[in-house]
């Protein structure tokens, strides 16, 4: 009943009324200032970034300012047999000393060993393991091929290394930081291993009913050392007149 409504009233509007706004009045900023950081922050230094003067190799080879994942500044023996760290400095008779070490996931049968009470006697066979020339008693982290690993107490005397006593096998991580403690007061000696947390994983304990002769109480140097190249070692502390 109604005609259709009639033509729209109004034209289309006007182009718009103002031009398209200049072009950013600010430039972008500059290139950063700082150049991008070296290694990762994450990288953990140990003690060992250089060799220091009073350590002297007794055998084998030693590399300093090593790498390994993670951390530098580490050391690493490089031969396949035995390398021994001397130090004669520190007059360490009763106390103990401390090595933090770590071996890779493909370690098989390799040593870590810490000497106290150590001096260098003519009478001694060098040729042995651990005694390389010297009267000592050393402790030694024996590692297998499964990681398992056992402590071992051993005593240098004239031309004969004999065992004092032993610890059961325990197993151990590879890529893991463990400390391996060796300490002396008198006639005993303690010798034990720590995990990262540190929690103690397993030690041995001897007095002179357990090895015979002196207890080499005039003897003062130590000694750390590797049988194989596997071990990378970050620290290593020592603690006068303290058992561990």
């Amino acid at each position: 009943t109604h005609d259709p409504t009639h033509k729209p009233t109004h034209d289309p509007t006007h182009k718009p009324t103002y031009d398209p706004t200049h072009k950013p009045t600010e430039y972008p900023t500059h290139k950063p200032t700082h150049d991008p950081t070296h290694k990762p922050t994450t990288s953990v230094s140990g003690v060992f970034c250089e060799r220091k003067e009073h350590a002297m190799v007794e055998a084998g080879n030693w590399s300093w300012g090593e790498s390994y994942h993670v951390f530098d500044c580490l050391l690493k023996p490089n031969s396949d047999g035995k390398n021994i760290l001397g130090y004669s400095e520190y007059n360490l008779t009763d106390g103990s000393v401390d090595v933090k070490f770590m071996f890779p996931e493909s370690v098989q049968n390799q040593e870590s060993m810490i000497a106290l009470r150590s001096s260098k006697s003519k009478a001694s066979d060098e040729s042995s393991d651990w005694c390389g020339g010297h009267d000592r008693f050393v402790c030694v982290t024996e590692v297998n091929a499964e990681k398992k690993a056992k402590l071992v107490i051993k005593k240098c005397r004239k031309k004969e290394e004999s065992k004092v006593v032993s610890s059961h096998f325990t197993k151990l991580d590879h890529d893991s930081w463990y400390t391996h403690s060796f300490g002396a007061v008198e006639d005993y000696l303690e010798c034990a291993l720590y995990d990262s947390s540190g929690a103690k994983v397993v030690e041995v304990t001897a007095n002179a009913t357990d090895y015979a002769g002196s207890n080499y109480l005039q003897y003062s140097d130590i000694a750390i050392g590797a049988k194989g190249d596997q071990y990378y070692y970050k620290d290593i502390m020592l603690h006068k007149s303290v058992l561990i």
